[in-house]
């Protein structure tokens, strides 16, 4: 007496209802994350970016130092991102990883601080970076151009010094 019974649910059936629970539990977390993070978030937002600014002022500050600011305000900039990196990692620690990187440069501040630290850095190294770079483009426009426009000197003070260099006894030549 062999009688087997017919099973309503196939594995095939049972498959696509778990599935069908599974997304929907997703969606539900999902719309209950959205409900209730959209304050939070914005916070979150707003936070990461005055860090961006205030890393961008910080590395203008530092950048100063370029254009004669006195030593002290670039050491007072500085002071003033370490100490705004160590209480931005001090109040929100949690590191979180970008999962699509496997390997972390050098500029993923996110593998070593929290993600406020993380938009202070962020926005100190593309300004220092930034404004080094055009700092160096300066040099394109001619040493007479730069004299004239960036440092104001007239041009009687260029030609004399155009002359000094000239008759210089060590005097370097480019091969």
């Amino acid at each position: 007496m062999n009688i087997q019974k017919k099973s309503k649910n196939s594995w095939a059936s049972t498959s696509a209802k778990a599935t069908l629970y599974d997304e929907e539990q997703q969606r539900k977390i999902t719309a209950g994350a959205a409900q209730e993070e959209t304050p939070q978030r914005c916070v979150v937002v707003f936070i990461k970016s005055v860090m961006i600014l205030l890393g961008i002022y910080c590395g203008y500050e530092v950048f100063s130092v370029q254009m004669a600011k006195p030593m002290m305000v670039v050491n007072s900039n500085l002071l003033l991102f370490a100490t705004l990196m160590y209480i931005a990692h001090w109040c929100y620690p949690t590191i979180v990883r970008n999962k699509s990187v496997t390997t972390p440069t050098p500029a993923s501040f996110s593998y070593f601080v929290g993600p406020y630290a993380a938009a202070l850095a962020t926005g100190f190294f593309y300004s220092s970076l930034v404004l080094n770079i055009l700092w160096a483009y300066r040099w394109l426009l001619g040493v007479e151009n730069v004299c004239k426009n960036v440092y104001g000197l007239n041009d009687a003070i260029i030609k004399n010094l155009t002359e000094c260099g000239n008759t210089h006894p060590v005097r370097l030549t480019i091969s």
